[in-house]
Parts: structure tokens; sequence; C-alpha cells
């Protein structure tokens, strides 16, 4: 990737310095745990002022999550690499948290949103005693 970033984009990774886990479901049947990062660059930042230029940035932030929503809700075995993704929050499934606003990549900083994603794999392992 490079440092500087073509707005607009978005960059899906694994999140890093957070906890995951392995847990058995089954004799030989593992879930895999884990949490996906979305990055969407909308703009070149940092918006400081209030003003015509940050409210143009922040426009272009508007409806992202929905976008984001609708996609993943229609696909949620990401075309069966995964079981599911979303977790469980109280009576109903969460798929996603975000946040909208600066978003740091290198040593540049962005107008755009972040997104918290968490993925449950089924994994067919070897297991013994």
């Amino acid at each position: 990737m490079p440092d500087l970033l073509q707005t607009p984009c978005i960059v899906v990774s694994e999140l890093v310095n957070t906890l995951n886990s392995w847990e058995r479901k089954a004799d030989g049947l593992a879930i895999h745990k884990w949490r996906a990062e979305i990055l969407l660059f909308a703009a070149v930042g940092p918006l400081q002022v209030e003003g015509i230029g940050s409210a143009q940035a922040e426009l272009l932030t508007l409806n992202w999550a929905e976008a984001f929503a609708t996609v993943l809700w229609a696909n949620q075995s990401l075309n069966g690499k995964v079981q599911i993704i979303g977790d469980q929050a109280g009576e109903t499934r969460r798929l996603f948290e975000y946040m909208i606003g600066h978003v740091h990549w290198s040593t540049n900083v962005y107008w755009g949103m972040r997104i918290e994603l968490p993925v449950r794999q089924l994994h067919r392992l070897a297991m013994g005693a």
C-alpha cells in the first residue's frame, strides 16, 4: 500500500491489537472469532476548522454506513468464506460498529470512516487428547 492514498478508497484487513479466539465446537471442528477492520478514506485531512471544505468532506461520508450495511447484510457468509459476520448484542444481532472522523494511514490523516466487523469462521482441525 502506498503512503499517500488516492481518495476515495477502502482498505480491509484484520484488526490488530485486539483479542481474538479459537474455540472448540466439536471434535475436529473449531471456531475462529476475529475482527476485521474496514477503513474508508473519503478525503484528505485533517479537517480542523468549520467551513465549506469541512462540510464538503463530511458529506463524502454521508450514507456510507448504510451502504456497507446493505452489502454486508446481503452476504453474511462473505461468499462462503466465513460462517457468519456480526455478533450477538442482547436480543438482536449487531452487524458492525463504526465511527466517522479522522482516519490515520502511515503519517497521513484522512477524513472517513472506520468499521469493526466481527467474523466467525469454522475450521476443520485434527484434534487429539
